[in-house]
């Protein structure tokens, strides 16, 4: 697993998330994670997850349109074990 910095800058304001630092197995598995652990993208479309696991689509306003918006950054090696995640992440909240 590795570590990586998301950020966007197409989505700016209130209630927005600019970035987030992930762990992911690459490059388009950290594109395609949302800075939320509700939301999830799924061949490009974003999704509301909810606790017993079912998805409704859902247009998110809090992070871009199209992951493909998202900027990555590799920035290293998670440790041994590390499972894919959000580490952090920065809201811009109004």
């Amino acid at each position: 697993m590795n570590i990586y910095l998301i950020s966007q800058s197409s989505n700016t304001g209130y209630d927005t998330y600019d970035s987030a630092v992930v762990i992911a197995e690459d490059e388009y598995a950290a594109r395609t994670t949302h800075p939320s652990d509700y939301y999830r993208w799924i061949n490009n479309e974003c999704y509301y997850v909810y606790k017993d696991s079912r998805l409704e689509k859902y247009i998110d306003t809090a992070w871009v349109s199209n992951p493909f918006l998202v900027d990555v950054e590799y920035i290293g090696i998670a440790a041994d074990g590390a499972l894919p995640r959000v580490v952090c992440s920065s809201f811009n909240s109004g």
